[in-house]
């Protein structure tokens, strides 16, 4: 396991045997907080339908959400673009002996050229803000997502207005904006947290619900934060929402 280090999250792989974060200690609550979220966002939509869900976890990194879902549901599939962070997954998946469990390569943009079905729920958790077309990837989600999608991501300050579109008596509102992030020196670097190129695209709160929308999902609601959670979940940076067909 050493030769795979760092590793992103804290795995507890029982007779006393951890596999260590390499994040600060004030920030490794945001998964706790996520996953609080998440579970309250998935009990809520299948009730006691949950184990018998099949769910399928895109931008798995390591697995950790795709382990807790295992304890949850009929069977998880992970998928990454990192074959080092589907490495990890896999080992611990098996250091861990979780049979209802696999891991495969896939992109976002094309889950359907990787995956044959349909899944009742898919989790889409830290991923859409490193993404240079976040809008192709959350269509590409639908078309796989029988139910529930739940995504997390951090997300910027909204703008209203409108502008002329293609004549200054022709007009758009604005549905919410996407801002321009350079990732390049974190791309560069290869670090497995950044995106698959250097440009990326935040949204905003309101551009997240209409893309969704426009995608097929009909029924969205923005989790509350928990008390005592992640200071940026807390504060509204970053977001998780529910989006049901």
């Amino acid at each position: 396991m050493a030769a795979l280090e760092p590793w992103f999250y804290t795995f507890d792989l029982g007779h006393g045997n951890v596999i260590q974060s390499k994040l600060p200690e004030n920030v490794q609550g945001i998964h706790e907080t996520r996953l609080q979220m998440l579970m309250r966002a998935i009990e809520k939509h299948f009730g006691n339908r949950l184990p018998d869900a099949r769910c399928l976890d895109i931008g798995c990194h390591e697995g950790f959400f795709s382990l807790e879902m295992a304890k949850k549901v009929t069977s998880v599939r992970g998928i990454d673009v990192r074959s080092e962070s589907l490495e990890k997954a896999e080992l611990v998946r098996q250091l861990k002996a979780v049979e209802n469990l696999t891991f495969c390569y896939g992109d976002c943009y094309d889950l359907d050229k990787y995956i044959s079905d349909s899944y009742d729920l898919t989790l889409f958790l830290g991923v859409l803000y490193h993404l240079s077309d976040p809008i192709a990837a959350l269509r590409s989600i639908s078309k796989v997502t029988q139910e529930l999608c739940v995504i997390e991501t951090q997300v910027i300050e909204d703008v209203a207005g409108e502008t002329e579109w293609g004549s200054k008596d022709w007009n758009h509102e604005y549905k919410g904006i996407f801002a321009l992030i350079d990732e390049t020196p974190e791309y560069d670097s290869g670090c497995p947290e950044a995106g698959s190129s250097g440009l990326v695209l935040c949204p905003s709160v309101h551009a997240l619900l209409f893309t969704l929308r426009a995608v097929g999902f009909k029924h969205l609601e923005v989790i509350t934060a928990p008390m005592g959670g992640y200071e940026q979940h807390v504060r509204g940076k970053r977001v998780v929402i529910s989006a049901a067909k």
